[in-house]
């Protein structure tokens, strides 16, 4: 039960894995062509609140609203990978610039974190996501170092569609496409994917 047309999602899968080097390319859009777009810089300085206002006004909706809800906890959990938990893996203290990109359309949003770390591990994060829909969010917190904490399971859980891309020691993309007014009672039983996409 995806919210995206199965065409769609056939469509953007192919030309992913026609040349899997452009996912990591912030050309690269998730949504359909003619989608507004665009890209907010920060650092492991920059302040989340900062962002989340700026992507909230980008996408004219109320931060305090439960529409949002979603949306920032998202948001914040992909900035706080790349401020935190890549820098951590890669044992650096670099503060070069990170990119958070939104997509926004009719009725999806996208979202892409980008670094250049390229530390993710793909095996963890879904071992963390597997734990948290067998135990429950609450009880898998703790995964020690490389860990997102609960914020793997987050990220799945307000997503239609996930998208774990890792250029090794280069690049990472994190990126998630989710549905816009939406009740709480559909978006629980959505059926989400996972799609992995590596480079040596």
């Amino acid at each position: 039960n995806s919210f995206q047309p199965a065409a769609d999602k056939l469509e953007l899968l192919k030309k992913i894995s026609s040349n899997k080097r452009q996912f990591f390319s912030l050309d690269f859009n998730l949504l359909e062509d003619g989608s507004a777009n665009q890209t907010f810089i920060f650092n492991r300085q920059t302040a989340r609140e900062e962002l989340l206002s700026k992507v909230c006004k980008f996408i004219n909706i109320d931060p305090e609203s439960n529409r949002a809800t979603r949306i920032l906890q998202t948001v914040e959990e992909l900035v706080m990978n790349v401020q935190i938990t890549a820098p951590i893996v890669k044992n650096s203290v670099d503060l070069s610039a990170s990119t958070l990109k939104v997509e926004y359309a009719d009725h999806f949003l996208a979202i892409s974190a980008f670094d250049d770390y390229g530390s993710l591990d793909c095996k963890k994060f879904l071992k963390k996501v597997e734990s948290a829909l067998v135990l429950g969010l609450d009880k898998s917190i703790n995964f020690g170092k490389g860990g997102a904490g609960i914020g793997s399971s987050l990220i799945f859980r307000n997503c239609d569609s996930l998208f774990l891309g890792v250029h090794a020691n280069r690049k990472t993309r994190v990126s998630v496409i989710m549905p816009l007014n939406v009740t709480e009672k559909k978006f629980d039983g959505l059926q989400r994917s996972i799609n992995i996409i590596e480079l040596k």
